[in-house]
């Protein structure tokens, strides 16, 4: 088929059945173990239909195909197709952006097998010539940067430990004076302090930088259940508030939450 012509579907399921496929791969990929050992992290990409161009191995150009995507990540993406794909074959992405542009990413297909009970689908594996850059397609993928005010070294190892693999960078401060001058000298995407320390003083480091016009999302982070803790942590200008021990669910919430929009509510753990 010649590369001008307009790409062709080769999938006879219809889109109901598709997504429950995608949605199955997606439950038994969260199962296993090796999807710890990947080497870049994958984010899920859900595009129905987007154009992998085949290269023949004299350079000419190969037929086209409209395909569903089920994942991507810096490395690579994974796609449905109508029949297998041999290893090896040379290939062009069409990639779509969040803000809908169009990205070509050259590379070639690194795997393919059949997906069980799926009408005859094969789930084919792209490698990219090239890292991509992931924040481009999912915004889970955003950096996050992070500051932690805590005076226990191991509860900084600890955040660091359940943020491990999550696109953060994360800064640690161990006093409210340190605290202050790394929020108004760098700036970060969410604060967390610990409310709990009496010789860490997490309620005078909100305050300075509520008074000194830092608008950025702080949570509190506290072991209180009495009521008036939290609330007046919220009153002294924290965002929200979290409750210790700080679970990683909890800390996700947060991190998501940051990259999309300020944080208004106040989540417990």
């Amino acid at each position: 088929m010649p590369a001008n012509d307009d790409p062709r579907p080769i999938l006879r399921s219809n889109p109901e059945q598709i997504t429950a496929v995608l949605d199955r791969l997606d439950c038994q990929a969260a199962g296993c173990a090796a999807v710890s050992r990947r080497r870049f992290e994958r984010y899920r990409y859900r595009m129905s239909m987007l154009t992998v161009e085949f290269v023949e191995r004299d350079g000419a150009p190969g037929p086209r195909y409209a395909v569903p995507s089920r994942n991507i990540s810096r490395g690579g993406a994974a796609y449905l197709f109508g029949n297998f794909v041999y290893p090896g074959a040379r290939c062009r992405t069409h990639l779509r952006t969040i803000h809908d542009q169009t990205v070509v990413a050259t590379g070639e297909i690194a795997h393919c097998r059949y997906v069980e009970r799926s009408a005859l689908l094969h789930e084919a594996g792209v490698r990219f010539d090239r890292p991509v850059d992931v924040e481009l397609y999912h915004r889970g993928a955003t950096r996050v940067r992070v500051l932690l005010v805590a005076a226990d070294p191991a509860m900084h190892q600890l955040v660091a430990a359940l943020l491990k693999a999550r696109q953060v960078e994360l800064a640690w401060a161990d006093c409210a004076s340190a605290a202050v001058d790394l929020a108004l000298s760098a700036g970060y995407d969410l604060i967390l302090v610990d409310m709990d320390r009496p010789d860490l003083d997490g309620y005078a480091a909100v305050r300075a930088l509520r008074e000194r016009g830092y608008a950025n999302p702080i949570v509190a982070l506290t072991t209180a259940t009495a009521p008036e803790v939290p609330r007046g942590c919220l009153e002294l200008g924290c965002s929200a508030w979290v409750t210790q021990p700080i679970t990683r669910a909890a800390l996700v919430r947060l991190i998501d939450a940051a990259r999309i929009e300020p944080l208004v509510s106040s989540p417990r753990s």
